[in-house]
Parts: C-alpha cells; structure tokens; sequence
C-alpha cells in the first residue's frame, strides 16, 4: 500500500478520535452532569417537546449568562431548569443570584421556598415566603403556603397559620383561604 493511500485511512481515524476526545459534549450528557438522569427521563416522557425546549433553553440561558452575567431572565431559567432536572446545588445558586439582581423577584423567591420546603429547610422556607408578603401583603398563594407550613407545625403554630389566614382574607377576601381558615378551625388537615 503506498504512503498516499495509507493517508486516506489513517488521518480520517485521527480525526474521529481526535474529535471523542476534544468535543466530548457532542457525545455525551452536555447538558450539566449534575442533572438527575431520572428526572430528565421522566420529564422527556411525559412531554418529549418541553424536553427538547428545556434543553435548549439551558443551553441558551448559558450562553446569556456569558454574555451578561445580569441577565435575571437566564439566571431564573437556569434556576427552573436545574430545580426540574435534580440539580438543587445549582437551582438554589440560579435562584440567590436573581434575586441579588432583583430583590424582589416572586418567581425566583417562591421556587428558592419550595426548594428549601422539599429539603427540610424550614426556617429559610419562612424566610422567603415573609419576604415576598412584605412584598405583596394580598399574595394569595404565599400566604396560602405559608399557612399550610405553619399548619404543618415544622415550623411555627396553627394559631401562626390562623393569623396568616385571617389578615390575607382581610386584604383579599379570598374563598380559598376562607375554605383553608374554616378547616383549621374545625380541627381538619389541610
């Protein structure tokens, strides 16, 4: 075989191995190692679409980020994308940088809530959540939460629930929490 013709074979060999080992994310979970491989399944199951969209705007919301590093948008959707897929470190560190950005971010507060509530983290759950009141006093959905933790009593009374309940239905009038008040007060879980 002459030099030539074993040029034609060897250097497209170099090329693909040389390409496993210089473009590894082509070729493997690019995405964040850190993603819970089974959440990201169940997601892609239940809807291939949202997936592919989740991806993509990961992958989008990286490169914001590069761009601008005060980009709340692509913070908070780092946030979401890394809550859904498993990565708690990372949603949590997405979640705190915008509200740095915005202290007064419901969307990022509320998620940085229910992230501290799946992990134990009570004191930090109340914490948001009184924050985002302080905010917007009628928010029927904090102050929902925050009845239901205190519920709980994880952290704070039913007599702390109650009081939640009954100064947002002052200000909302709201008859879900009317319907949550009356059945603390006869004693039924909520």
């Amino acid at each position: 075989m002459s030099i030539k013709k074993l040029l034609y074979v060897i250097i497209p060999i170099v090329i693909v191995i040389l390409g496993f080992i210089f473009i590894p994310p082509y070729f493997e979970n690019r995405i964040n190692p850190k993603f819970d491989q089974g959440k990201m399944d169940e997601v892609k199951m239940r809807n291939e679409a949202l997936y592919q969209e989740m991806i993509a705007n990961f992958d989008k919301s990286e490169e914001a980020i590069r761009k601008n590093p005060s980009d709340s948008g692509a913070w908070l959707n780092i946030g979401v994308i890394s809550d859904t897929f498993g990565d708690e470190e990372l949603a949590e560190k997405a979640y705190k940088k915008v509200i740095e950005l915005e202290p007064t971010s419901f969307f990022a507060r509320s998620n940085l809530a229910a992230l501290y509530l799946r992990q134990g983290r009570y004191a930090e759950t109340e914490s948001e959540y009184k924050t985002i009141l302080a905010n917007n006093k009628a928010d029927i959905q904090t102050n929902e939460s925050l009845a239901r933790l205190y519920a709980s009593e994880k952290i704070g009374t039913k007599a702390d629930a109650k009081r939640v309940l009954e100064e947002a239905i002052a200000l909302t009038d709201d008859a879900t929490l009317k319907e949550l008040l009356a059945k603390l007060e006869r004693g039924e879980a909520f």
